[in-house]
């Protein structure tokens, strides 16, 4: 099970709240970064196999180089067309994952029927595209610019899987 949003929830609230974009970039990969490298310390105490290898490397480094370019794009800009995709990109990201497992489960590995995760991550995903438009609601904008995200996010999921899976 694959966790692209949750592990972006945070550093995209610390980025928002900083007061400079370099700042938000710093204190974004760090987060991230902090968060990838706590995680790779929780799984080896809970497995009691305590190695550092290419993969866990590569997460942390993965986790540094997202997270500077995730704070610095989050960063509040005066373009109203950036905004747009600031305010969207979160939502965007919950239901491009949903749409990676439903496609990954129905079509690529394992015909498994539709659960909890996938409906979790649905309706997370449209939770939050409500909140973040709150006031605009009847702007098509925010809804054009959330499905195109949407899309695009699931097509660049799907293609580093791939390429992720083909590597490691």
């Amino acid at each position: 099970m694959s966790s692209i949003p949750m592990w972006l929830v945070l550093p995209y609230f610390v980025a928002v709240k900083s007061e400079k974009m370099k700042i938000a970039s710093i204190n974004s990969a760090v987060v991230l970064a902090g968060i990838f490298t706590g995680y790779h310390i929780v799984s080896m105490l809970k497995t009691g196999v305590v190695t550092i290898g290419v993969y866990d490397v590569f997460w942390i480094a993965t986790g540094i180089v997202v997270g500077c370019l995730w704070g610095a794009f989050v960063y509040p800009v005066n373009n109203r067309f950036i905004q747009l995709v600031q305010k969207n990109i979160l939502p965007a990201v919950f239901i491009a994952e949903a749409l990676n497992e439903i496609n990954s489960r129905f079509v690529f590995r394992f015909p498994q029927n539709f659960n909890s995760y996938h409906m979790l991550l649905l309706i997370t995903g449209v939770a939050l595209f409500l909140i973040v438009n709150r006031k605009e609601l009847k702007n098509k904008d925010n809804y054009i610019v959330f499905v195109l995200l949407s899309f695009m996010g699931w097509m660049f999921i799907e293609t580093a899987y791939k390429i992720l899976y083909v590597i490691l």
